[in-house]
């Protein structure tokens, strides 16, 4: 496969051209790896040394390329698999219920909002659950944090602002102390002036807050975010999300409609197919508050960090609950060893090798894989043998 590289603005500038051994010109971000089938960008297959967009390859043949079950379920490749390297946050996002994705996707049409609007929330009509596994120490915030914490972070703020500035509708809000608190809270943050804003941001800065009980992370990625974003209020995100540090190999996922943000790091990240971002804030990009908070999960967030125990020659998957996509990855030195072996069925897969080289065989063909390189192995084919010394990720659909 050859797959196109994405250069937004937060991305790292090396990750992912030194992993894959691609000439980039320097000083150009290089955020994201797509693999897949995305109409809007699909990676490229080589059939008979001719390019075909993977996409097009799919819709020719569906039941052969997908197998009968994903092609009668979902019509398409039900995954979109990336790598992701963030040198600076990404935006304060989160993705729509596949309820809400098909209404708005529909309402954005009838609108005759074109798809590649700046304006645009629903590029498609699918909802977007995630998994990132880091390939190294990666940080996110995700989810809210219980809101009696959010309040006693808030209150300290208020003990630090100038007097007169600090926005008394948010104390207001959260001294409801039910569902509709922190809906409330984001909306003032939100629609803050400016010099409401600039107040509490500076209260946020004055470093005689972190005397007063924030946790670690809170003290780093304030004020760190708020270098990144001047005068952008997501710098007190830490605030009310949880903030996970990632080690190599750990995972986290994401469900649709969970407040969330990738801080910094590289990692392998799976999804359902689509590309609906609703933003909240760290972003010049398009913010449309009514539509993000309308479909926001409020309740509490414990994050979990998904972890698996390295064995060699041996595919492990991380748990997660989507039908979608199953996200797996296999340490493997088969010099004197079988090669490990995935039924066709299992497929569509997509296997990326991270380290070393990879070996396929399906009985009739074989191909090499070195670092950087990557795979589409249609449902159906025979059994796939996968040998070689290496570290590989992989994607498939769930169960």
């Amino acid at each position: 496969m050859r797959n196109p590289v994405r250069d937004y603005a937060w991305g790292h500038k090396e990750h992912i051209p030194r992993l894959l051994g691609l000439y980039w010109p320097k000083g150009k971000p290089a955020a994201e790896l797509w693999m897949g089938a995305h109409s809007t960008t699909p990676s490229v297959i080589f059939e008979n040394g001719k390019k075909i967009a993977l996409d097009g390859w799919i819709e020719k043949q569906r039941e052969a390329a997908l197998g009968e079950n994903i092609a009668r379920e979902y019509g398409r490749l039900p995954y979109l698999f990336k790598l992701l390297a963030a040198d600076k946050s990404l935006s304060i996002q989160a993705h729509p219920s596949k309820k809400e994705a098909e209404a708005g996707f529909e309402r954005e049409n009838q609108l005759g909002i074109p798809l590649n609007s700046p304006q645009r929330n629903y590029k498609d009509n699918n909802h977007k659950p995630e998994i990132i596994m880091a390939i190294s120490p990666f940080t996110a915030m995700i989810g809210f944090r219980p809101l009696s914490e959010i309040s006693r972070r808030f209150r300290q703020l208020d003990s630090f602002s100038k007097q007169g500035l600090f926005p008394e509708p948010i104390l207001t809000a959260l001294d409801r102390k039910d569902s509709r608190s922190l809906e409330q809270l984001l909306r003032i943050m939100l629609t803050l002036n400016a010099n409401q804003r600039g107040a509490l941001l500076a209260a946020a800065l004055d470093t005689g807050i972190y005397q007063g009980g924030w946790d670690y992370h809170q003290c780093e990625w304030v004020p760190k975010l708020a270098g990144q974003f001047p005068d952008d209020i997501g710098a007190l995100a830490p605030l009310f999300l949880n903030i996970v540090k990632l080690q190599p190999g750990e995972a986290l996922y994401q469900p649709a409609k969970t407040l969330h943000a990738y801080l910094e790091g590289f990692g392998a990240e799976l999804m359902a197919n689509s590309d609906n971002v609703l933003r909240g804030g760290l972003t010049p990009k398009h913010v449309d508050a009514d539509e993000l908070l309308g479909v926001l999960d409020y309740s509490p967030f414990t994050p979990a960090i998904l972890k698996l125990r390295e064995k060699i020659n041996l595919i492990q998957y991380y748990p997660a609950p989507a039908h979608e996509f199953a996200l797996g990855t296999a340490v493997l030195d088969t010099e004197n060893a079988e090669p490990v072996s995935l039924s066709g069925s299992e497929g569509p897969l997509i296997i990326f090798c991270l380290e070393g080289r990879a070996a396929l065989n399906n009985g009739s063909e074989s191909l090499s894989l070195k670092a950087g390189q990557s795979a589409f192995v249609p449902c159906g084919e025979s059994t796939i043998h996968i040998g070689g010394r290496c570290r590989i990720v992989l994607a498939k659909p769930g169960s």
